[in-house]
């Protein structure tokens, strides 16, 4: 850390720390160590050269309510300048979770158009999964064109851990039970 600046203004109750990294970029955290704001500059606590910055909260009828921050990403906003023939871009992405804290979707807009969206279901386990209905960044209906292709998403390219055991060669009475060793008695 080469350079560090405290704020704490009692009135909003905000305390910011702001950080120079070593790699000459800078952060910002708030009172609960949340980064709010991660940005590069060419000069010092600049940010020309790439800017996140981070939400926390729920969002309630489009309005954020910091008041229920939980620690997660409500929003993350990439702020881009020009870089050659590349035009300068903001992207927000948004994510949304469900009542145990796992990312429900997540999308991203640069301007009012849509650029990809994620949305995702779990089953009892708490494994996560695609809805392909509603995510942009998958193909549809498990198309098998897909190198290499995805078992995560489609149940079809599931693969069979050993194709060559079957009912008839384990038998229910064996499966799980380890194998029979012959023992010797000792003394007496």
């Amino acid at each position: 850390m080469l350079n560090e600046k405290r704020s704490d203004d009692l009135l909003d109750r905000e305390f910011v720390i702001v950080e120079q990294l070593w790699n000459g970029s800078w952060e910002k955290i708030d009172s609960r160590l949340q980064p709010t704001q991660i940005a590069l500059g060419k000069v010092l606590n600049t940010t020309d050269l790439l800017k996140l910055d981070y939400t926390y909260g729920v969002l309630e009828s489009g309005t954020l309510n910091t008041a229920k921050n939980n620690g997660n990403i409500q929003s993350q906003t990439i702020t881009v300048p020009t870089v050659g023939s590349s035009n300068a871009f903001t992207a927000v992405q948004t994510y949304n979770y469900d009542s145990l804290n796992r990312i429900d979707d997540a999308t991203e807009k640069i301007g009012s158009t849509e650029t990809w969206k994620q949305d995702y279901t779990f089953d009892r386990y708490g494994n996560r999964n695609f809805v392909e209905a509603n995510t942009t960044t998958i193909p549809r209906n498990c198309q098998d064109n897909q190198s290499p292709p995805n078992p995560a998403i489609c149940d079809e390219d599931r693969k069979i851990m050993n194709p060559s055991v079957n009912a008839s060669n384990n038998p229910p009475e064996r499966r799980g039970r380890l194998p029979i060793r012959c023992c010797r008695k000792y003394g007496a």
